[in-house]
Order: C-alpha cells, then structure tokens, then sequence
C-alpha cells in the first residue's frame, strides 16, 4: 500500500521507559488514540514507530486487559531488549476487520504470511468459500 499508518504496541513498563509518558498510564493509551513524544535517546533505535517530528501514537498492552500479546511483548524483550513492537490496522482498502470472517478475507486479499485467531493458526493459502 501507498500508506499505511505505524504505531507502537508496548507494555506499560516499556512505555513509560521509550516515551514521554508518567504513570498512571491515561486509558486512552489502551486504544492508540494519544500521540505521545519519543524520548530522543530512543528515536533512532525506534524508527519504525517514530514519526518524523519525534512522536507516536502508541497502544500499552497490561497483561489483565490482553494476556496474549502482553506475553508476546515480554517474550520479543528477551530476545531484542525491546518490549515493543509495530502495530497497525488491520484492514486493506476496506473498513477494519470485525469478525472472523473479516479475517479471512483480509487475510487473503492482503497476502499476508501468517494469521492466527485465538490459538488457531489458519492454514497458508486457504481458499475462501463463497
């Protein structure tokens, strides 16, 4: 796609340590709906979320409100040091995905290498049935 907007998913802990935020976390953090500023010792070893005048529109990730990717965010730190990763919508020329099948087709039309609802990883090159 010509565009397509990045934004940082983090937990509370990485938040509050690669940006301009104090604790308590606001609950619009949650949702990436607040654009915070990059601290600048991490703009440049963040570039993937740091938009070009220094800030990001993040999401923070507890492990009470989505175990599964907070435990992803943990497990990337181990490896990279980083408890942070690149998110974004999920949706290609079309509203944002809703429901399983909205996956699927998604899924499919985008080309995607892997798809994984709840524990179940959905087959590579699966045919949609109309």
């Amino acid at each position: 796609e010509y565009f397509r907007p990045l934004g940082p998913i983090a937990t509370a802990d990485a938040a509050l340590k690669y940006f301009d935020l104090q604790s308590p976390l606001p609950e619009l953090t949650q949702y990436m709906l607040l654009t915070v500023g990059v601290l600048p010792e991490y703009r440049e070893k963040l570039p993937g979320i740091t938009h070009i005048d220094g800030t990001a529109r993040i999401q923070v990730v507890t492990e009470e409100f989505n175990p599964e990717i907070y435990r992803l965010l943990v497990e990337f730190e181990k490896l990279t040091g980083y408890a942070v990763l690149i998110n974004t919508s999920f949706n290609r020329h079309a509203p944002i995905v809703c429901s399983p099948e909205d996956a699927l087709n998604c899924y499919q039309a985008a080309q995607l290498d892997a798809l994984f609802i709840g524990d179940y990883q959905v087959p590579s090159g699966i045919e949609m049935m109309q």
